[in-house]
């Protein structure tokens, strides 16, 4: 599947774990400075922001999808009638 040498594809991923890590480190020190009086507080609006940015996304996939669909058909009915 992948034609990347072994090593260089692990040398990439452990890259990749290893920032991953030290982000969600990074969010989750920050998240304990500013919500460390009201830890509830920082779950839901974190829990919120994730919906919040997983509904748009979805929402503009839908609607490039649907502009790609759209367009496909044009473009059939088009070299059809020719």
């Amino acid at each position: 599947m992948i034609r990347s040498p072994r090593p260089t594809f692990l040398a990439y991923a452990l890259l990749a774990a290893v920032a991953w890590s030290l982000h969600d480190i990074g969010i989750g020190m920050a998240g304990g400075d500013l919500f460390r009086e009201q830890p509830l507080l920082g779950v839901v609006i974190g829990v919120g922001l994730a919906l919040l940015i997983s509904t748009i996304i979805e929402r503009v996939r839908v609607a490039r999808e649907r502009r790609t669909v759209a367009g496909s058909r044009t473009a059939r009915r088009a070299f059809a009638t020719h």
